[in-house]
């Protein structure tokens, strides 16, 4: 089973606003496995991307680290649930950073249509700050790189924790945020927010769940106050295919009208795209009329940004 770890902190805001608890707490039904559910939907475990023990290379010009296997908390819909946590650090999954460093300026330096590293996890804000800010100060030397982005949901669960990072951060170009509720933008997040935009620009990237976000008038609120608190919105993740969480996904033709509203109530730039991270390592598409077509009201057909192809896609609710 994936560990239930909620922070302190977040575990507050949880029994003020019950709505968020559904995020963090084991809920029998994702011991349910249906048939189109995997445990590595994106497939980071595939040998045709990975090119080290923590790097994988599916986009021509950006190359991904899993810097941890750590997290702040652990979200209950986790894509990589099968690769985070202590049951993964058991198994020999430890992440190092520093043993890795060599190998990745190496690789990085050959393939000069990288222009982009982003780093992951696990949560990269749980690395020790010192390990991080060595490894981001050699890897920002590399010349052909242009930008160095990081993804992390740590002003969301523990926001005291950013501050550790003064050293490291300077090397950072972009920062990924993931909030998924209102209730989640506090002041203490507005405070992690404005440390961090001292040296980077900051984004939001949030999952469709139901029963916690699934109606516009939550994500209208969502954007207006990722806004008024200094980030963009960015994109709203159609839930991966992982094994045990089709209570929280959403119906597809439901999830696309509901964005469409946004376009009502909304300026351009507080709309976040509604994408889809099409199973087996094939891409992200936005869940936009040219990338994909409905041939059932639970089936689609998907154009892999990454090779041009179609693929066949079934709702699992």
């Amino acid at each position: 089973m994936f560990a239930v770890k909620i922070s302190p902190y977040f575990k507050k805001l949880c029994d003020t606003y019950p709505v968020l608890r559904k995020m963090v707490e084991f809920d029998k039904r994702e011991n349910d496995l249906p048939d189109l559910e995997f445990t590595d939907p994106a497939s980071d475990h595939g040998q045709n991307h990975k090119i080290s023990n923590i790097a994988i290379h599916r986009y021509p010009d950006r190359l991904l680290i899993v810097t941890t296997l750590q997290c702040a908390s652990h979200c209950r819909f986790c894509f990589r649930k099968s690769m985070v946590g202590s049951h993964a650090l058991a198994a020999g999954g430890a992440v190092s950073l520093v043993d890795e460093l060599p190998e990745l300026i190496e690789y990085i330096r050959n393939a000069p249509g990288v222009r982009e590293v982003v780093l992951s996890g696990g949560d990269t804000l749980t690395v020790k700050p010192w390990i991080l800010a060595w490894f981001l100060k050699n890897i920002k030397q590399i010349r052909t790189l242009r930008t160095i982005r990081i993804h992390t949901r740590v002003p969301v669960y523990d926001p005291d924790l950013v501050y550790r990072y003064k050293e490291a951060l300077p090397y950072v170009d972009t920062i990924v945020v993931h909030v998924n509720h209102p209730y989640e933008i506090t002041d203490d997040f507005k405070e992690a927010v404005a440390f961090l935009r001292k040296n980077s620009i900051v984004y939001n990237q949030s999952v469709l769940l139901k029963g916690i976000n699934d109606s516009s008038d939550t994500l209208s609120d969502l954007s207006y106050k990722l806004v008024q608190s200094g980030v963009t919105p960015y994109y709203l993740h159609y839930l991966d295919l992982v094994q045990g969480v089709s209570h929280f996904r959403t119906p597809l033709k439901e999830s696309i009208q509901m964005v469409q509203n946004l376009r009502g109530r909304l300026p351009g730039y507080m709309i976040p795209r509604l994408v889809l991270d099409i199973p087996g390592g094939k891409g992200k598409i936005a869940l936009e009329k040219q990338m994909f077509r409905f041939i059932s009201d639970t089936e689609i057909m998907v154009r892999s940004p990454l090779d041009g192809k179609e693929y066949y896609y079934r709702e699992q609710l």
